[in-house]
């Protein structure tokens, strides 16, 4: 690697430590999709600056989509719905041939749940089983959904994705 190549994939290796210590820390709480606690939030903060450094700086680097989706993920986790899903939209339009392109769906379809818009997560779960049916996120995707219908009192439409995950 070259000097510069070093310095953007240490800024990314950075970040990325910060936003698994903080995840860490997340999966000890009673509930881990919680907002962020102060402690994971800090940590949350310095992953989205190190990450949006990568952005700035090393457009160039094979690692910028990483690290747009790790910004998504970690204002997801601080409960910025709507930023996050912003970052997951910017994934698909500006790295058309990524290959995080799944996650980034999953993701906003996790932001819209959390946001109680229901629909929307929905339809992006939908879209994420239909365009990307072998996603490591499939079964995530499709006991959400279930939870989705069930929430809506349409236990019809939940039971083939409950069918499908006992299977």
């Amino acid at each position: 690697l070259t000097a510069a190549g070093c310095a953007y994939y240490n800024t990314f290796y950075s970040a990325r430590k910060n936003f698994e210590l903080a995840d860490r820390q997340m999966m000890q709480q009673p509930d881990p999709e919680a907002r962020a606690t102060a402690g994971a939030a800090a940590l949350y903060d310095k992953a989205i600056q190190g990450s949006t450094k990568v952005v700035l700086e090393y457009q160039d680097s094979k690692w910028v989509d990483d690290a747009v989706l790790l910004i998504g993920r970690a204002q997801l986790a601080k409960g910025e719905y709507a930023g996050a899903q912003l970052k997951f939209a910017e994934l698909g339009l500006n790295f058309p041939d990524s290959r995080l392109r799944h996650e980034a769906l999953y993701w906003s379809g996790v932001a819209a749940e959390r946001d109680r818009r229901r629909p929307e997560a929905l339809a992006l779960f939908d879209s994420l089983l239909t365009t990307y049916p072998d996603s490591r996120h499939r079964d995530e995707a499709l006991l959400r959904r279930s939870n989705l219908y069930l929430l809506a009192r349409q236990p019809e439409k939940a039971e083939p994705d409950l069918r499908e995950l006992s299977q």
